[in-house]
C-alpha cells in the first residue's frame, strides 16, 4: 500500500477534510474544558474575602494587603481583595446579594442606608455565634479532634483538594489549626466589646432612618418596622467598628483610609460593617465566623486592645 505522504495528497486531504479537522480541534477543547470543569476547585462564599470601600471613604495604604497574611484560614483559597464601592447603590446591593461582598468601610451617615436595606451583622451576635461554633470542637479546654474530623470530612466531601486519605489528613491538621486560631480571635473580639469606648462603635436600631426620611403615606409602614426591632431587643446594636476613632495602635486608621470631604464630613464617623452570610441557601457558612480574625486584624493595627 503506497501510503506515502505527497504534495497532491496533502491537498487534497486541506481541500475535502478541513471540516473534520475543525470539528476534532473544537471536539479537543471542549473535553478540556470539562476535564479542567471536573477537576477544579470550586470557590465557595467565604472563600475569597472582599473588603468595599463605599461612598464618602478614600482608601489609602492597602489594608486587604495587611490582611493576607497569618489573618484568615487556609480555606480562604481566593485570598483578600479590596475593591471601589462608591458606584449606585443598585451596584452595591446586588454584589452584597450575590456575596461578593463581606466587609464595607463606609461612613456613618451611608450606614443606616445599607442597614436598613441589607441584612449587617452586629459586633455582639457576630461573637456569640462564633463562640458556640468553637465551642462545640472543644470539651473545656481540650480541641475534641473526632468533631473536628467529622465536620471536616462532611464539609469538604466534594472539595477536590482533599480526596486520598493523606490529603485528608493534611485536611484535618489544617481545620484543627483553623479552629484554634478563631477561638483565640474569637475570646479577643469579647474582650474587646468588654472593654473598648463607646465612640469606637456604631449602634443604631434598623429601619430608624428610613422611618424618619419616609414620606408621609409610609410612614407607618417602617414605624412598625422600627418598632418591632426595639420590642424583640435589638435597639442600638453594634453595627459597626468605628474605625477612625481607634487610637494607640502601631498605625493611625488614616494611613488606610480617610474621608472624601473632611469639611462636610467632620461630625461622620467611618466604620466597617459587616454583612450577615451564617446561612447560606439554608446551610450554615462556617467561613463567616473568618469576620472576627478580620476585626482583631483591624484593632491590632490600629489600637491596642489586642497584644
Amino acid at each position: 500500500m503506497d501510503a506515502k505522504i505527497t504534495r497532491k495528497r496533502l491537498s487534497d486531504f486541506l481541500a475535502y477534510e478541513w471540516i473534520v479537522m475543525i470539528v476534532a480541534v473544537l471536539v479537543a477543547v471542549l473535553l478540556w474544558e470539562a476535564l479542567f470543569s471536573l477537576t477544579a476547585v470550586r470557590l465557595s462564599p467565604g472563600q475569597t474575602y472582599y473588603i468595599l470601600y463605599g461612598s464618602g471613604v478614600v482608601p489609602k495604604s492597602n489594608l486587604a494587603e495587611e490582611s493576607k497574611e497569618g489573618v484568615f484560614s487556609y480555606d480562604v483559597i481566593g485570598g483578600v481583595i479590596a475593591e471601589d464601592a462608591s458606584y449606585e447603590t443598585a451596584v452595591l446591593f446586588a454584589k452584597i446579594d450575590t456575596f461578593i461582598a463581606d466587609a464595607l468601610i463606609t461612613t456613618t451617615s451611608r450606614a443606616a442606608h445599607i442597614i436598613d436595606n441589607r441584612k449587617v451583622c452586629d459586633l455582639d451576635s457576630l461573637y456569640l455565634s462564633a463562640k458556640e461554633y468553637v465551642g462545640y470542637f472543644y470539651d473545656g479546654d481540650a480541641i475534641n479532634a473526632e468533631r473536628v474530623a467529622e465536620k471536616f470530612s462532611e464539609r469538604m466531601k466534594n472539595d477536590n483538594r482533599f480526596k486520598t486519605e493523606s490529603e485528608k489528613a493534611e485536611g484535618v491538621l489544617l481545620e484543627v489549626a483553623r479552629i484554634e486560631k478563631l477561638k483565640k480571635d474569637v475570646s479577643d473580639l469579647g474582650a474587646v466589646l468588654e472593654s473598648a469606648r463607646e465612640e469606637e462603635f456604631y449602634r443604631y436600631t434598623r429601619f430608624y432612618n428610613t422611618y424618619e426620611n419616609a414620606a408621609e403615606e409610609n410612614k407607618e409602614s417602617y414605624r412598625d418596622l422600627y418598632e418591632k426591632e426595639i420590642a424583640e431587643g435589638r435597639e442600638d446594636l453594634k453595627y459597626g467598628l468605628a474605625v477612625s476613632e481607634l487610637s494607640g495602635g502601631e498605625h493611625d486608621p488614616t494611613e488606610y483610609f480617610k474621608k472624601e470631604d473632611e469639611t462636610e464630613q467632620a461630625d461622620e464617623k467611618i466604620v466597617i460593617l459587616l454583612f450577615d452570610q451564617r446561612t447560606i441557601d439554608g446551610k450554615e457558612n462556617v467561613l463567616f465566623y473568618e469576620n472576627a480574625s478580620f476585626i482583631c486584624k483591624v484593632l491590632k493595627l490600629c489600637s491596642n486592645y489586642i497584644a
